[in-house]
């Protein structure tokens, strides 16, 4: 008995080793080296095998066994066609063995009979169970027809033991091969499609064009693709939104290909298209679409049914499918976007433009250029020359690393591929007006750099005059936040080209819980967005022209007020630079406007604590005689140096604390000094306003100090209208 067990595992150990070697040589060796002949390698090998093994060493090879065989070739086949040709190469193996064999010509029709039944069985249950499930069930069909047909004829079970443990063994393997398979196809489409938008990897576009070339074709559409500002769409809505920016442009680009085009993603929002095309005429047709798929309507990828305007940039070319012709269109693309972005630039047009670009230089620039390059390059101050026409001629690397864009991308460019679309047009006509005149201009621009992130540009700009012609223009351009600038007269005439609007906070009494009157707060605007005041006064400071933004304000607010009705008694704030005060005419003749327009209203001028020590004392008494109903208030009291020391030079009406005083009520010393403060002022006959109340609890702890002028979100926020109080206590 115990050397029959051991024929049995012989057998199925010889039986399974051809078997699963068998096929691994075929794929890691034949189908290397010799791809069309590894499946019938396997096809014809095995059968001759089992041939061989049934003659030769009289192993018992009949129904059950040649079923689990076809069992694990049909679950590992990679064509479709394979299973039909191992059925009839085992079919045959059988019949061959059964003749050798036996002899009997009716045993053997039986067996081959019974062997098609078999597999079409197992071919109908492994096409709809491709799992381990129908695996199993293959494999057990297979050795009870083997154990029926054993005690049919009266043979011995030992090839139904073998066929049982053949399918534990081949099912071991199957399930091997299966995960292995798993494994290096995920690993495959990891390295050739990119896991975020399924688009191509460079070492997928590889293997693409690999195969392309295979099949003949050699010729065809190369295009870059760049999804404009799209860092900005990241650092404004977050890299989710981004992510989902990027899915949307693959799946549009993907609709408008075929299935053997290429789209290859290479890093952020770098895609390149491939498309296979013998007809060139109609390749330019094909890109258009391919923007329109892009661009048209918004992309979906915020919430609420909310989307995004996504501009695209495509530079492309025609020609053979290689790395050459990719470098046209990577420098097409490049062009595309010095024109200004969401456009579409031909290789052959873009070196058009460039040798036009060279006819037009004037001449009278080259020995310019030199010298400005000469000059410029070592200097921390970012410098820009062009033509007349506005093209960059030089620019150093200050300018370069301020706009985040490199010398390439800007020779030849125009300074406006900066621009964030938000720059209100008269600030345009206002400059060319001026530099067309020979005249410098200075202003400020909001810009946008490549990666999206938006900037406030101020700029001097001069004009370049040879012989009594303008040949071209240049300038020092900063950024707002880190601008130096000379004192200049030419910057005398600088205005805000923006609008300003007002909105309205009342300053409230709260032991009466009524407002006394209402801070009136500039809104700038700049096109069709709101800027903060801080960055409105910072431009006006850096450009020396305080007094003029204030007149800007001041001539905006008397506009605005003759839309409001103004409650009697009430008080009207509003800041202003201590030097617009000492423009005594002007402020006269302001204020003359402003009674004629609301007889009663008592206007009170906020000042800067540090700018208080300014003020024209003289003037200011005499104004205050002939107009009886202003008042003066000390702004932001409190966080400065020697504020006390300015209270006794100037003795104001009013005195605003800083809201950094609210949270420092809490301390018990900070407390006392504000008992102490609150005593001298009204000693002093000086009201004081505390800003920044935004609880109840905060309300009443001023109450208790004395102080019950009270400003702040717990009131009421800034609004258009003069706006109602949001608490009264009942």
């Amino acid at each position: 008995m115990e050397s029959i067990q051991i024929g049995w595992f012989l057998q199925t150990w010889l039986l399974s080793a051809q078997v699963f070697s068998t096929r691994e040589f075929s794929l890691l060796a034949v189908r290397r080296f010799l791809p069309r002949i590894a499946p019938w390698f396997t096809i014809v090998l095995i059968p001759l095998g089992f041939a061989f093994d049934g003659i030769h060493l009289h192993f018992h090879i009949s129904i059950g066994i040649m079923g689990v065989l076809y069992t694990t070739v049909y679950v590992l086949r990679s064509e479709k066609w394979e299973p039909i040709a191992f059925a009839t190469t085992i079919f045959l193996s059988l019949v061959g063995m059964n003749f050798w064999q036996y002899g009997n010509a009716s045993r053997v029709w039986i067996c081959a009979f019974l062997l098609v039944c078999l597999m079409v069985v197992i071919s109908v249950i492994l096409k709809r169970f491709r799992s381990a499930k129908g695996v199993t069930f293959a494999s057990l069909i297979s050795v009870l027809t083997e154990l029926g047909f054993d005690v049919a004829w009266g043979n011995k079970f030992d090839a139904v033991v073998v066929a049982a443990m053949m399918a534990i063994m081949s099912g071991m393997y199957v399930e091997f091969r299966a995960r292995h398979d798993r494994l290096v196809q995920e690993t495959h489409e990891a390295v050739q499609y990119d896991v975020l938008t399924h688009a191509l990897t460079r070492r997928g576009l590889a293997s693409w064009l690999q195969e392309t070339k295979a099949r003949g074709q050699n010729e065809g559409i190369i295009a870059f693709c760049d999804l404009d500002n799209f860092k900005w769409i990241n650092d404004t809505w977050g890299h989710e939104v981004g992510d989902r920016v990027l899915q949307e442009f693959v799946n549009r680009i993907r609709n408008g290909l075929r299935a053997n085009d290429a789209v290859a993603r290479f890093g952020g929002d770098e895609f390149q298209i491939w498309i296979p095309l013998q007809d060139a005429s109609v390749a330019e047709q094909i890109v258009d679409r391919l923007h329109r798929l892009a661009t048209e309507g918004e992309y979906p990828v915020l919430k609420k049914d909310e989307g995004l305007k996504i501009g695209v940039s495509i530079g492309w070319t025609y020609g053979p499918l290689n790395e050459e012709t990719a470098n046209q269109a990577d420098y097409a693309l490049l062009s595309a976007k010095k024109s200004g972005k969401n456009c579409i630039m031909k290789s052959s047009r873009c070196q058009e433009l460039i040798r036009q670009n060279r006819r037009n230089e004037d001449p009278h620039l080259f020995w310019l250029t030199n010298i400005a390059l000469s000059l410029w390059r070592e200097s921390h101050y970012p410098f820009v020359l062009t033509d007349r026409d506005g093209r960059i001629l030089v620019t150093n690397e200050a300018y370069e690393h301020l706009v985040g864009r490199t010398r390439d991308e800007l020779r030849g460019a125009k300074p406006g591929m900066n621009s964030a679309n938000k720059t209100p047009m008269k600030v345009y006509q206002s400059m060319w007006a001026n530099l067309s005149h020979g005249k410098p201009w200075s202003g400020c621009l909001l810009n946008r750099r490549e990666d999206g992130t938006e900037w406030w540009e101020v700029a001097e700009l001069f004009p370049v005059v040879l012989s009594g012609q303008i040949v071209g223009y240049w300038g020092m351009v900063q950024e707002l936040n880190n601008a130096r600038f000379p004192h200049s007269t030419n910057r005398n005439n600088y205005s805000w080209h923006g609008e300003i609007e007002w909105a309205f906070q009342p300053i409230v009494d709260a032991d009466s819980q009524t407002p006394i009157g209402y801070e009136a707060l500039a809104r700038p605007k700049w096109g069709s967005e709101f800027v903060g005041p801080d960055t409105f006064f910072r431009i006006a400071e850096r450009f020396d022209f305080c007094s003029q933004a204030d007149w800007d304000c001041l001539e905006s607010l008397l506009k605005r007020l003759l839309e409001l009705s103004w409650p009697n008694g009430n008080r009207l704030f509003l800041n202003v630079y201590a030097g617009t005060l000492r423009d005594t005419e002007r402020i006269r003749n302001w204020l003359e406007r402003l009674y004629k327009q609301h007889p009663r209203i008592i206007c009170v001028f906020e000042i800067l604590e540090h700018h208080v020590d300014s003020i024209d004392i003289h003037a200011w008494n005499q104004l205050q005689a002939e107009f009886p109903m202003i008042e003066l208030a000390q702004d932001d009291f409190g966080v400065g140096e020697q504020d006390l020391m300015r209270l006794m030079t100037v003795k104001p009406d009013w005195i605003k604390l800083d809201r950094q005083w609210v949270t420092m009520a809490e301390q018990p010393e900070s407390k006392e000094l504000l008992y102490s403060i609150a005593d001298w002022a009204a000693s002093q006959d000086i009201r004081i306003i505390i800003e920044g109340i935004e609880t109840l609890e905060q309300s009443q702890i001023y109450q208790r100090l004395g102080i019950q002028h009270q400003q702040g979100y717990f009131w009421s926020r800034p609004q258009k209208e003069l706006p109602q109080l949001n608490y009264v206590n009942p």
